[in-house]
């Protein structure tokens, strides 16, 4: 049976369970079809889980539907019975139905349902009703104790939490970072729901096994207690789980899971077991990596004589210790208590920054992975910059503004380490495409040997290097489509972009390059004289192939003139052969029948090769499909702040006033204050002036002008005006803070957040922050309007 039937059959299933658990005649409370389980690699085949208590991770049974190899399917059984802590599991396979039970760890079949072969649905809800009853009864006579469940049970009991609360956490902590200057923002990294939830499992562990926290805290005084706790562990376990200033505290929703959790762990009395938690926490995955198959990070001897230095760890802790260790909070809390769980040394400095090294400390192995990451605010900077003097003393960095955070972080770990250190560091993919990505480039060049150059998983480019500025060694570079080994005095010389060739271009394309056949855009631009043909080249198919090797497609190349550099193509034909071109610049088209053959003829049979390798296909991540596009996003955030509409001024205001003196002024664009004289306030726009006599009333108007135009009635009286103007500001103070809130709670880039929100705001016609504050000066301190 195909694995597409195999699903559809397990959804029906489901769906009749489901009706089964409503009647309620089964101890079973929930179905789910294929739950996110953590285990060991085994064979991936359709499975249905049957919840008695889901939060508290206690599963009923279990029903794996087989593609046809038994054994194959009884092995992935034992395993995914292991993570559910179960003894019993059905296999239902296309013609026998069975029942089987684990026996120190290999599955003895119990009892057979059915042999028969059936064909319409109600024999199917037949045999799944005879099946539940005898799960049921399995279900509480197998069911094992609590001292026969894994470490892997247990890794997931808190991998179900920590999954669960992870999102709703997510949006508030977004929503707590628009009201955060970036200074104070917790490094909660690319996922920092997941980072505080996976800490506070962490703490609760800890504090649980050194018998800290009561078993009868309660859910509204779970942080709380927490933090009283935490202070009390030993000083190597209190330096990383404390609670810091910044953490943001956790919703109530995720309170209450995550006390679940407690109370079950309470239940299942497992805390005293240092060795099951040990291994429940090295199952548990940070995030930052995909989920451990397991194991460790590679041993280095004679660390602390290297003074290794080892940035966003990944992997489970080894027996050796590094001297130092970079990371989230939660990623160095978890190998704390790993270490304090396993009996390992400490490192000597576990921090949050690489900026807060000590200036002293200058490691000679340095280790690690750099994860994308947003361009620094404007306010982060001059900080970052500053860091980088200290790292840099005789240097100055100018990167542009586009500039990743990432890429701060690597010149501050090339420049703190020391003279002739080994260097293995992950960086972005993206990096051999970005512009601002040549400073990096050019600082390897000058100051380092790179010795290997590898992609990984497609989403890094691993370097190891050596801080010296020797030239007598080869580069190894493995790429997609071809392997080389280059004199690393050659490749100093190459640009960024020659780089990027060097990891995605198939061979015979190379050869190109060293032919002289292409030249490099970095390395020479293409002469203006030559753009009329060069379009003739980039137009044809022969163009448009070697431009969907560089990841450029028709309508990229369309937009940009067909120009290479425009386009950010590496590279473009050589100017010989382009000039040849120009024999069919005046007579050929790209409608014409015979263009491509005449474009062949005359640009040369390198440049027009029939035989080069399909371009790979461009990946999409499923995000961007994912993601809703900007008319969604307004629209969902207007229906849930302007419910009551969007203030309107002054009419809305006036209604609490009755009947006051109007004067009808005519409004044509928006007011600035021009000058005064006398007590006499002018306002001008384009090409018309208003004079006023009042302070408040000049407010008004500055107000109204974002906005309306044509004719606006004001009050004549200055209380009546400052009263309205003052409560209008107050609306739209409100108003700023709910949409500034909603925007970052529906986008993960605080960049893309606050345009977002500049966006609305202008869609709106309300005045801006700028004119807002200018306003404010019109008015007087204290509201006299009784």
């Amino acid at each position: 049976m195909s694995r597409e039937s195999l699903d559809s059959f397990l959804l029906q299933l489901g769906r009749w369970t489901s009706q089964v658990i409503e009647s309620g005649r089964t101890p079973f409370r929930k179905v789910e079809l294929n739950p996110p389980l953590i285990h060991p690699p085994c064979c991936d085949l359709p499975h249905l889980v049957l919840w008695i208590n889901r939060d508290s991770h206690m599963a009923g049974g279990l029903i794996l539907l087989p593609d046809g190899d038994i054994d194959q399917a009884l092995a992935t059984g034992v395993t995914l019975a292991d993570a559910l802590g179960l003894k019993t599991l059905a296999c239902w396979d296309r013609d026998r139905l069975g029942i089987w039970t684990l026996n120190s760890g290999a599955a003895v079949k119990e009892e057979t349902i059915s042999a028969a072969t059936v064909r319409s649905a109600g024999q199917f809800q037949r045999q799944l009703q005879s099946l539940l009853e005898r799960l049921k009864i399995f279900a509480v006579a197998n069911a094992p104790d609590n001292k026969e469940l894994s470490a892997l049970y247990l890794a997931n009991l808190l991998h179900l939490a920590l999954l669960e609360t992870t999102p709703e956490l997510n949006e508030s902590l977004r929503v707590c970072r628009s009201e955060q200057s970036p200074g104070d923002s917790w490094p909660g990294g690319r996922d920092p729901g997941r980072s505080k939830v996976l800490l506070t499992l962490c703490r609760l562990l800890a504090v649980g096994h050194a018998d800290l926290l009561p078993p009868t805290v309660v859910a509204d005084g779970l942080e709380r207690a927490l933090r009283f706790a935490c202070n009390q562990l030993p000083d190597e376990l209190a330096g990383q789980l404390t609670p810091t200033a910044e953490e943001p505290a956790l919703p109530a929703t995720a309170v209450a899971r995550l006390h679940h959790v407690w109370r079950r762990l309470q239940q299942l009395g497992c805390l005293s077991n240092r060795t099951l938690l040990a291994e429940a926490v090295e199952w548990l995955p940070t995030g930052s990596e995909p989920l451990p198959t397991g194991r460790t990070e590679p041993e280095e001897t004679d660390t602390e004589e290297t003074r290794e230095l080892v940035i966003n760890p990944s992997g489970i802790p080894g027996d050796s210790t590094p001297a130092a260790e970079i990371g989230l909070p939660a990623t160095l809390g978890r190998r704390t208590l790993l270490r304090w769980l396993r009996h390992l040394p400490q490192p000597r400095l576990q921090l949050t920054e690489i900026a807060a090294l000590p200036a002293d400390f200058k490691p000679g192995l340095v280790r690690g992975t750099l994860y994308p990451s947003p361009p620094p605010q404007r306010l982060q900077r001059p900080q970052l910059a500053t860091a980088l003097r200290i790292a840099w003393p005789s240097r100055r960095f100018s990167l542009q503004a586009t500039a990743p955070r990432w890429h701060y972080d690597l010149l501050q770990l090339l420049g703190r380490a020391a003279p002739g250190a080994r260097l293995e560091i992950r960086l972005p993919a993206d990096w051999v495409d970005r512009r601002d990505g040549q400073p990096l480039w050019a600082l390897i060049r000058s100051d380092f040997q790179l010795t290997a150059l590898y992609l990984e998983r497609q989403e890094f480019i691993c370097l190891q290097m050596v801080k010296s500025e020797r030239n007598d060694i080869n580069c190894v570079i493995t790429g997609h489509r071809s392997n080389r080994e280059l004199p690393w005095e050659e490749l100093r010389r190459r640009p960024l972009s020659y780089l990027r060739l060097l990891l995605n271009w198939p061979e015979p394309l190379l050869q190109l390059v060293d032919q002289e056949q292409l030249l490099l855009c970095d390395e020479q631009c293409c002469p203006e004289e030559l753009a009329t043909v060069e379009q003739l080249y980039w137009q044809s198919s022969h163009g448009l192939r070697l431009a969907a090797w560089c990841g450029i497609d028709s309508g990229s190349l369309n937009r940009a003139g067909y120009r290479a550099e425009r386009a950010g193509l590496p590279c473009y034909p050589h100017p010989d052969r382009l000039r040849r071109l120009a024999n069919i610049a005046a007579d050929m088209t790209p409608g014409d029948n015979r263009f491509d053959s005449e474009v062949a003829l005359w640009i040369g049979s390198e440049l027009a090769n029939a035989n080069w390798p399909a371009a790979p296909e461009r990946e999409t991540g499923s995000s961007a499909h994912e993601r809703p596009s900007s008319a969604d996003l307004i629209e969902e955030i207007e229906e849930r702040i302007l419910v009551d509409g969007l203030p309107q001024f002054p009419t809305h205001y006036l209604y609490d006033h009755y009947r006051p003196q109007l004067t009808r002024y005519e409004l044509h664009g928006e007011l600035h204050e021009c000058g005064r004289f006398f007590g006499q306030i002018a306002l001008r726009d384009q090409h018309h002036e208003i004079q006023v006599d009042s302070d408040p009333l000049a407010a008004c108007l500055l107000l109204a002008s974002a906005g309306h135009r044509g004719p606006l009635e004001l009050p004549n009286d200055a209380r009546v005006a400052a009263d309205i103007a003052r409560r209008y500001l107050t609306d739209l103070r409100r108003l700023r803070g709910e949409l500034n809130r909603e925007a970052h709670r529906l986008q993960e880039d605080p960049a893309a957040a606050r345009r977002l929100v500049s966006r609305i705001w202008k869609r709106w016609k309300l005045p801006g922050p700028d004119n807002i504050e200018r306003v404010k000066a019109f008015l007087p301190e204290i509201n006299q309007v009784e």
